[in-house]
């Protein structure tokens, strides 16, 4: 296991891979509705697509994506729109700012659905 250091690992790799929306989801929790932002909202969204996207693929008599990063670094971030504006500020930095291709803020982007079926559908 390689030790992180300023924010992403020694043979290159950094962090996020990908985005998704994350704020004000309206969740139910105990019966009471509430608002949600941030991981807590973007990550089980972010999964429910993949969900969907292995169902689509699994309806097509093809295999499931499995581990995503060879697949996503490959091929799949072409289903991403790229997010080239914005900031993110935290981690005791001035912030991260989105920019064209790969950032340290919202990684490829945020799925676009269709695109992830059909670009996935061609892979598999």
């Amino acid at each position: 296991m390689h030790q992180q250091t300023n924010f992403r690992w020694p043979d290159g790799r950094a962090y996020p891979d990908i985005a998704a929306q994350g704020l004000y989801f309206q969740i139910v929790w105990n019966s009471t509705f509430k608002i949600i932002s941030g991981t807590s909202a973007s990550c089980p969204l972010m999964a429910s697509i993949i969900a969907l996207t292995n169902d689509a693929l699994i309806s097509s008599g093809k295999r499931p994506l499995g581990f995503l990063n060879p697949w996503l670094y490959s091929e799949g971030y072409k289903a991403f729109t790229d997010i080239t504006e914005g900031i993110s500020r935290g981690c005791n930095t001035t912030g991260f700012p989105a920019t064209k291709g790969w950032d340290a803020v919202t990684g490829f982007g945020t799925p676009i659905f269709p695109e992830l079926v059909r670009i996935a559908k061609e892979c598999a």
